[in-house]
């Protein structure tokens, strides 16, 4: 995960850069990227796209998850209720980030009225999880070095779209 909240970090950072302000809610509150979306926010849009399934960790960058199936990881000692609990937790974990995801990157339609702009918001936030879903089902998971290979190449870029905003584009 420490390889992923970098890229995180660019996101926002060049979210407030295009929006004039680091306040999280100038940055997340579909402004931004309204008059449409700069050089910088379409290679970052690709960045985040590419790394939302870590984000989320599910197939093919749940290594967390291979190493509890290979050496009997902590997960291992709980079922019932207390299993459930994590359970839950990777669940709102993969809607927490998609919807963060949409504030960022998929504004449109937030400016219409309350009972209009609600349901949309979760139309997007649903198919985005089901992206993410249909993605762990048809992919294996990666090995560690390969997913970090992968998490630093889109570092690199991300720092490449940093720049980018930095200079106006």
């Amino acid at each position: 995960m420490i390889t992923l909240e970098p890229l995180f970090a660019v996101a926002l950072i060049v979210g407030a850069i295009h929006a004039h302000s680091f306040r999280l809610d100038a940055v997340l509150n579909g402004s931004v990227y309204t008059d449409g979306i700069p050089s910088s926010g379409v290679v970052l849009l690709a960045v985040m796209l590419l790394s939302l399934q870590a984000f989320v960790q599910r197939v093919p960058f749940d290594m967390s998850e291979a190493e509890t199936e290979l050496m009997e990881g902590p997960l291992v000692e709980y079922s019932g209720p207390k299993l459930a609990l994590f359970k839950y937790a990777q669940m709102v974990k993969l809607v927490t980030y998609n919807a963060l995801f949409v504030a960022l990157f998929v504004p449109w339609g937030s400016a219409l009225p309350l009972p209009f702009a609600w349901p949309l918001f979760w139309l997007k936030v649903l198919v985005l999880v089901l992206l993410v879903t249909a993605v762990a089902a048809t992919h294996a998971r990666y090995r560690i070095d390969q997913a970090i290979r992968y998490f630093a190449t889109l570092l690199c870029v991300s720092f490449v779209a940093l720049v980018l905003a930095t200079y106006g584009y």
